[in-house]
């Protein structure tokens, strides 16, 4: 099993790494969803996880920005 590896995003950079991940589908089609879907799903439910734990989404942070 390979180490994990924690890291912590502001609700803005998962949003740019969400949109970073779908041009890379976008860019190289099936191979690329094969390798980014299992993450996508993975922050989905990181991001869903967080939003239980704290009663409110994600995204507030990011609207509350613009």
């Amino acid at each position: 099993m390979e180490p994990k590896i924690n890291v912590e995003f502001t609700a803005t950079e998962l949003q740019n790494l969400g949109a970073l991940l779908d041009a890379a589908i976008k860019a190289t089609g099936t191979q690329g969803a094969k390798a980014a879907v299992p993450l996508i799903e993975k922050l989905e439910g990181v991001v869903a996880e967080y939003n239980k734990a704290n009663g409110t989404p994600a995204e507030a942070e990011t609207q509350e920005a613009a």
